[in-house]
């Protein structure tokens, strides 16, 4: 499926959140979209408001234990962009049902991909990218998302970049 100007704007906003994320290992960003075009909330890999997370230590837990991308989630204190889209959609009082996500990274893990099938998202517009996290944490996100119904949409963040460059022309 080609990106249209419009999916790459939307596309360009997540990156912006994902540039503003407090989290030390990697800037995660996601915007939800309503059928209509609008913007119903955006978010970004952040902490539960009032919790400083691991920005007060400057260290992350992930790293210094050796994880890689997709492992050792457990002991990671961030709330995922797409949650945190998601959770700020709901408040705007708009219906979220039938809408798109708009992601800055990968596909969704498994956690995220039953919270966009259960807040009714239809289309999740992600990178192209396997070679972030585990292969099992990406694949298991996909089946979720494909066997519920929800279209994943993805792209290469190059391409969006030196598309959103011509637009900005």
């Amino acid at each position: 499926m080609d990106l249209t100007e419009q999916d790459i704007y939307f596309l360009s906003i997540a990156k912006e959140w994902a540039m503003v994320s407090p989290c030390l290992s990697r800037g995660i960003g996601a915007v939800v979209v309503n059928k209509n075009g609008n913007i119903l909330g955006a978010g970004n890999n952040s902490w539960n408001d009032g919790f400083h997370g691991c920005s007060n230590e400057m260290v992350c837990p992930r790293k210094t234990k050796g994880f890689k991308s997709g492992e050792g989630l457990d002991t990671c204190p961030a709330i995922h962009a797409e949650v945190n889209a998601i959770l700020r959609s709901t408040s705007s009082g708009d219906f979220i049902w039938g809408s798109s996500l708009y992601c800055w990274c990968g596909v969704p893990c498994k956690w995220c991909a039953g919270i966009i099938v259960n807040a009714g998202i239809k289309k999740v517009y992600c990178f192209d990218d396997r070679s972030v996290g585990s292969i099992s944490y990406i694949a298991l996100g996909e089946k979720i998302l494909q066997e519920c119904g929800v279209e994943i949409i993805t792209y290469s963040k190059e391409f969006v970049e030196e598309k959103f460059l011509d637009m900005e022309k």
